[in-house]
């Protein structure tokens, strides 16, 4: 019986935290797409809305990034404010479609350290409005990872790419109920699989203790069927906690933010292995010397400047 809770105090001991905020990215640059208008930056209450953007903006051109002026004012105008504050205030320029204010103050809360999906979200749309693709896509990538079952993040995040040069080639699915496992497992965080196994755990526990009484109900064959199912589905969430955490955590990933950057087979070479573009989604194997080292999708590994990726 102490067995679950082992496994489970386990699996949450290496657990990792959220990863710290992007060095580069507190430096605002274009964006937008869909905007929830809440001030609360903590609990929001309902699903924001989605708003779709019209054909026309595919010929929009990216503006360009905020003058470092307007970000050193913004500094000074929400110096002593705190996040709520901050945040109403990237809304209303939001609203009033002042989207590089909007980003600045944005990236203000995002440097005073909170990662939030909402912030992220909001974040994502603004530089969608401004014609930025690959940050469009980087802050989206960044809120899914914190709210993965958000269909309006999936909506937007599916939609500003069919805006970029570089097409994602879908994955291979898999036969039936493996498909379904895996949906499961990638519509839940790290913490939310631990809390279904404490609930499991729980369970598993208080079914124990009906049968250790032997209490009439615990010698049914519903009764058997059910320890089965909830003993089955503690080892499918074992299994998801520890890919998560031992499989997925060390992965890192990116998004090219430059409109265009050449891959190189290794820093400072001349030799271009691809021709990369503003939101391609990439591995990071390794950032050194100003250099990121990065795997493509199909598996082909180059070196591009460190500045011109966003690590999600």
């Amino acid at each position: 019986m102490l067995l679950p809770l082992f496994l489970i105090l386990s699996l949450a001991g290496h657990a990792q935290n959220p990863p710290p905020p992007l060095a580069g990215s507190a430096q605002p640059v274009t964006a937008d797409l869909v905007h929830n208008g809440t001030d609360d930056l903590f609990i929001l209450e309902g699903e924001p809305p989605v708003i779709h953007i019209e054909s026309e903006n595919r010929s929009a051109s990216p503006t360009p990034s905020p003058t470092v002026n307007l970000s050193e004012k913004l500094q000074v105008e929400s110096a002593g404010k705190g996040p709520v504050q901050i945040f109403r205030l990237a809304n209303e320029a939001y609203e009033k479609e002042n989207f590089e204010e909007a980003i600045a103050f944005y990236q203000i809360l995002i440097g005073r350290g909170i990662q939030n999906g909402d912030l992220f979200y909001d974040l994502a749309n603004a530089y969608f409005r401004t014609g930025d693709f690959g940050y469009a896509v980087l802050f989206y990538e960044k809120a899914r990872r914190l709210r993965p079952r958000d269909n309006d993040i999936a909506h937007n995040l599916s939609y500003t790419k069919t805006f970029l040069a570089d097409k994602e080639t879908k994955p291979d699915t898999l036969p039936g109920s493996l498909e379904t496992l895996l949906i499961l497992h990638r519509k839940t965080t790290l913490n939310e699989t631990l809390w279904i196994l404490v609930v499991l755990s729980s369970l598993f526990a208080l079914a124990m203790v009906m049968k250790s009484l032997r209490l009439k109900i615990s010698e049914s064959v519903f009764f058997g069927y059910l320890k089965g199912i909830i003993l089955t589905l503690f080892l499918l969430q074992i299994i998801s906690a520890g890919v998560k955490i031992w499989v997925e955590e060390p992965i890192r990933e990116g998004v090219i933010l430059a409109d265009a950057v050449s891959a190189t087979a290794s820093p400072k070479s001349d030799k271009t292995l691809v021709e990369l573009n503003s939101g391609t989604r990439v591995r990071i194997l390794d950032i050194r010397d100003g250099y990121a080292h990065i795997r493509l999708p199909d598996g082909v590994p180059g070196f591009i400047p460190e500045e011109k990726i966003g690590e999600i």
